[in-house]
């Protein structure tokens, strides 16, 4: 649910399953109606070069020349496929901002977790959450910082599915006794995971010994 801040509030979001859907959001029956009040051909592309335009004003998008030309073009089809756009639009904008606060909020409970101990170092701490205040300016999703407990419970499972893993390929079956290496093409998929399970494992333990 939008927040009452949120400048795309009031813009069409769907997802639509359906034209009727589109055709019966607000802005389209605006658009309808004010063709009603004055109808005639082309009357209805000024409104809906208006749902367009402020749809993209209200998820910040910048238009170019080009860009204003394609707009414009796109403003004469039919209210309901605008709003589609307008939708496709809004709803890529909300999403990107859910994300930004979703690493946010993240950031703020890693920075709180570290302030409690007493013996962490504050400068540490304030370099770490700029660089990740960077990385997020940037379009850049932080790294996942992991505690000790939580890097033992990734290396069990990692261990775990490769053990699975090992445990499907040596079980026999017919298309491995027709292969060439007596190893199908399923069960050698199964190795690779393994394989690959056991690669993340070992970089992960490097890494949490830095």
């Amino acid at each position: 649910m939008p927040e009452p801040t949120d400048r795309t509030a009031h813009m069409p979001t769907g997802p639509y399953e359906t034209e009727r859907q589109a055709r019966e959001t607000p802005a389209v029956q605006a658009v309808y109606a004010a063709f009603g009040a004055s109808p005639g051909a082309g009357k209805m592309v000024p409104h809906n070069h208006r749902m367009l335009c402020e749809a993209l004003a209200a998820t910040g998008v910048q238009l170019g020349a080009y860009d204003h030309r394609i707009v414009s073009w796109l403003a004469g089809f039919e209210p309901e496929t605008c709003a589609v756009v307008c939708g496709l639009t809004t709803r890529a904008h909300r999403a990107a901002v859910g994300s930004v606060r979703e690493h946010l909020a993240s950031l703020a409970d890693d920075i709180d977790r570290h302030l409690e101990n007493e013996h962490a170092d504050r400068q540490t701490i304030a370099e770490d959450t700029a660089a990740h205040l960077r990385m997020l300016a940037r379009g850049t999703k932080p790294a996942v910082t992991l505690d000790p407990v939580q890097v033992d419970r990734v290396l069990d499972a990692l261990a775990d599915a490769a053990s699975y893993r090992k445990r499907q390929a040596g079980e026999a079956c017919a298309d491995c006794d027709a292969a060439p290496e007596s190893v199908c093409g399923d069960h050698m998929d199964d190795l690779d995971l393994a394989d690959a399970y056991d690669m993340v494992a070992r970089d992960l333990r490097q890494e949490a010994t830095r």
